[in-house]
């Protein structure tokens, strides 16, 4: 059984949603978020490689990335 059966009044869940679609990050919070990534800074895969948590920026250096492709990647996602 769902957890939703017998829900009739969407509205709240409907405003919450509305409400994380239209929260935004400053360029340095989106840069300072923690996120799982392998050693090299690559995104989690299917290879045995082990995880580990950094924050993007850091994980965007390991990557061989750059002031101005580091820029560029904020600019192309949903918070530039």
């Amino acid at each position: 059984m769902c957890e939703y059966s017998g829900v009739t009044d969407w509205e709240p869940l409907r405003k919450a949603y509305k409400q994380e679609e239209e929260f935004d990050v400053t360029k340095k919070e989106w840069l300072e978020q923690k996120i799982m990534v392998d050693e090299w800074g690559r995104p989690p895969s299917l290879a045995d490689v082990p995880l580990t948590i950094m924050t993007r920026k850091q994980a965007l250096i390991k990557q061989g990335g750059d002031d101005k492709s580091i820029n560029k990647l904020y600019k192309e996602s949903d918070n530039g």
